[in-house]
């Protein structure tokens, strides 16, 4: 099954893997994607990058959502999983 698909904004990084989930977009895609964030759910992060050529990217990385001692979300993505896949301009 594919993992859902949530904004992250990965210049909001609280450590070497954890990114925050507490953004519009975020809560944007959870409400069109019918889904509620909570601790344990699998996603696929998303932001928006480019290639080295100046070509739209998206950046992608799989991971967990998880509660900071905040009480806000974040996601800890798995290192290996980042990549990127072309998007239109």
């Amino acid at each position: 099954m594919d993992r859902p698909r949530i904004y992250c904004d990965f210049n909001k990084r609280f450590d070497a893997i954890t990114y925050g989930l507490n953004t519009v977009g975020s809560r944007a895609d959870a409400e069109r994607l019918g889904i509620e964030l909570h601790p344990g759910l699998a996603l696929t992060a998303y932001d928006y990058d480019a290639f080295d050529d100046g070509q739209p990217a998206w950046i992608l990385a799989d991971g967990v959502v998880v509660q900071l001692p905040s009480g806000n979300l974040a996601i800890e993505v798995e290192p290996s999983t980042f990549r990127w896949e072309p998007r239109k301009a």
